[in-house]
C-alpha cells in the first residue's frame, strides 16, 4: 500500500512530518496524537483492509507492483481473516497522526 502511495507522487507518512512542518513554518508545536485501529480474524478489519486495498488497486495494478492474479481482491478479506486466525493475531491499520500549534498574536495581528 505504502508503495503505491509514494509510486503515485503521495507522501503516506505526512503525518509523522505534521510537528515539523509546522515547526519550519515557524509555529510553536503545542501538541500531537496519533490513532489507529485494530483486529482480529472476526473483527471488520479484514474487510476494512480489504476494502482499503481495492480503493487504490488500479494504482497499483497501473504501477505493476502486483497483478490481479496475486491481489485476488475478491478473497482478501477471507485470506487475511484465515492468516489471523492461524497465527493468532491482529491486525492493526496504519496510523492517524495530527499536530497543533499555536499562531504568535503578532503573527495574528499583521494578518489583519
Amino acid at each position: 500500500m505504502i508503495d503505491a502511495l509514494r509510486a503515485a507522487g503521495l507522501t503516506p507518512d505526512l503525518g509523522e512530518q505534521t510537528a515539523s512542518i509546522l515547526r519550519d513554518a515557524g509555529l510553536s508545536v503545542e501538541g500531537a496524537v496519533t490513532a489507529g485501529s485494530g483486529g482480529s480474524a472476526e473483527s471488520v478489519m479484514p474487510e476494512y483492509m480489504e476494502r482499503c486495498v481495492r480503493s487504490f488497486l488500479p494504482a497499483v495494478l497501473a504501477h505493476g507492483q502486483v497483478t490481479e492474479a496475486e491481489v485476488d481482491i475478491d478473497m482478501m478479506a477471507e485470506r487475511i481473516a484465515r492468516e489471523l486466525k492461524d497465527a493468532g493475531a491482529m491486525c492493526w491499520s496504519p496510523e492517524l497522526a495530527a499536530a497543533w500549534a499555536r499562531v504568535p498574536w503578532a503573527r495574528l495581528c499583521r494578518a489583519s
